[in-house]
């Protein structure tokens, strides 16, 4: 008796032993970790491309990979390539139309034929580049114009609080206040200039078509027109706190915060009038059609709509803590970030509001003039769990995506 239960005990150490080798098998359904797919496979959108990726797996039982699409018009998966080589790990899938849909299935190939499961993914290829500053992690992000990937970080910075993109050239701008940086990248995130001169630079606002951008500098009270080579090319100064700066047609517009006034300069970085406003204003948004300019008061809860000479259009009240504004001048509406009432909200030209978005503390937000969609950064808990949510113009949540810690801003180029 003795004798059978240290057979089967042995046994049974066994069938254990077997099974966690059969586990650890990749191309097991019961692996914890690939669960039998190929492990990592991710997509990453461009303009009309999709760059898929994966994980490097080495086995003797492995012969390669069979790829699948299913694009618009298709009424199933169709193969793309047939045996993808063991040492290969990426495939990129040009000539895509952009806007649509593209999912991918990626399956092992075995000895003797056998497939294993699929990994799936699923991307959207667009012209828009996304870029968000992270405050926490110091890193300026491109994101896929889809939003459901990264694309590349910029580190360098500390505290990032702003970026701004040109939209012509696609140049993106950010600041670090604490370290008193101004930094300027192509697209493709090469560094094209780095400046220390600054005291603590603050708004950053690129002015489309040429190499400069206006910077608010919050130590010394000045606004700069700054150039990606030559540095301080002109300077309105005597502001109490200059919270925001945007760039218009002809010059830009200045809010002084301490000193209650919205100011008008023209390109040469000239005061030519300015307006006394009731309470602190934070941030400004313009129309391009029209030249009206958006004024945050978050003190007051306010915000105001005023024409291009400052006189005021309307009042909006009883916002929670409204914070950053976005203009999206195609669809007529300002988008702005109500940081204290988990919502960012819609306004028209008139003042109607039309459309409401809930997003746990949200920070930045940029509107997509090309198709309407929007961009919102989000602290959520505040415990370095941040976001960046993407809805459609009707206001869908279409993605979310996290590893952020401190998201402060996001801006974007629409592309052509």
């Amino acid at each position: 008796m003795r004798r059978r239960l240290l057979v089967l005990a042995a046994l049974l150490v066994v069938g254990v032993g077997c099974s966690n080798r059969l586990r650890n098998n990749p191309f097991d359904p019961g692996n914890p970790d690939t669960g039998g797919r190929p492990p990592g496979f991710v997509g990453v959108a461009g303009d009309g491309r999709i760059d898929l990726s994966w994980d490097l797996v080495v086995s003797d039982h492995l012969l390669g990979y069979e790829l699948f699409r299913q694009g618009p018009g298709d009424t199933g998966f169709v193969l793309v390539k047939a045996l993808i080589p063991t040492d290969e790990t990426s495939f990129s899938d040009s000539l895509l139309v952009n806007d649509s849909t593209y999912a991918y299935r990626l399956r092992f190939v075995l000895v003797g034929g056998r497939r294993g499961t699929s990994s799936d993914v699923v991307a959207r290829p667009g012209t828009a580049r996304i870029w968000v500053a992270d405050a926490g992690t110091g890193f300026i992000t491109r994101v896929a114009p889809d939003g459901r990937a990264r694309v590349f970080v910029l580190p360098g910075l500390e505290t990032p609080s702003f970026v701004g993109v040109e939209p012509v050239q696609g140049r993106v701008w950010a600041t670090s206040r604490d370290q008193g940086i101004i930094a300027i990248w192509s697209p493709n995130g090469i560094l094209i200039d780095v400046n220390g001169s600054l005291g603590a630079p603050g708004k950053v606002a690129p002015i489309p078509t040429t190499n400069d951008a206006w910077v608010t500098d919050e130590r010394t009270g000045a606004v700069h027109r700054f150039n990606s080579g030559a540095g301080i090319t002109a300077s309105a100064t005597d502001f109490d706190l200059p919270s925001d700066v945007v760039a218009v047609s002809g010059g830009a517009w200045v809010a002084d915060r301490d000193g209650r006034r919205l100011v008008h300069m023209t390109s040469a970085a000239v005061v030519d009038f300015d307006e006394a406003v009731p309470d602190k204003p934070w941030r400004l948004a313009s129309d391009p059609s029209n030249g009206d300019v958006w004024v945050s008061y978050t003190e007051a809860g306010a915000v105001e709509c005023r024409n291009n000479a400052g006189a005021l259009r309307f009042r909006i009240e009883d916002l929670a803590r409204p914070f950053t504004i976005s203009f999206d001048a195609t669809a007529g509406l300002a988008w702005i970030v109500e940081a204290s009432g988990d919502e960012v909200v819609a306004f028209d030209r008139t003042g109607v509001k039309r459309a409401t978005l809930s997003v746990k503390a949200p920070r930045g937000v940029v509107a997509n003039p090309r198709n309407g969609e929007i961009w919102v950064t989000s602290l959520n808990a505040g415990d370095g769990t941040g976001t960046l949510q993407h809805f459609d113009a009707q206001g869908t949540l279409l993605t979310s995506l996290g590893l952020f810690t401190r998201p402060s801003a996001v801006d974007l180029d629409p592309g052509p």
